[in-house]
């Protein structure tokens, strides 16, 4: 993965569009695709960040996270990870989805 775009601001894992979770899963609902670790900051406290966002990681701090896809629909879709090249997380609507805007259908 070259890299992961998150335009979701508020998410507790956004640095300035970086998403900086370990990783992320994206899933499907009715018609969309969203992210499912998308967190609103407001949500958690720090201990609770600090315990999501620490610990050995498969990959640096320059690295977009691993990415489990369950959409099975997508192109990128492979053993449900993510091969796509880079990855944009758009940003929330309807209060707690952010859509994954690099779905192609297969």
């Amino acid at each position: 993965m070259q890299y992961l775009k998150c335009q979701a601001q508020d998410c507790t894992f956004n640095a300035d569009t970086r998403c900086c979770a370990r990783a992320i899963r994206v899933g499907l609902t009715g018609q969309e695709t969203f992210c499912d670790t998308y967190a609103r900051a407001d949500a958690f406290s720090a201990v609770e960040i600090l315990d999501l966002t620490s610990g050995d990681t498969e990959f640096s701090a320059d690295e977009a996270p691993r990415i489990a896809c369950g959409v099975i629909q997508c192109a990128y879709n492979r053993s449900f990870r993510c091969r796509a090249h880079g990855v944009h997380i758009g940003p929330v609507h309807d209060a707690l989805i952010c859509n994954c805007r690099t779905y192609r259908p297969k």
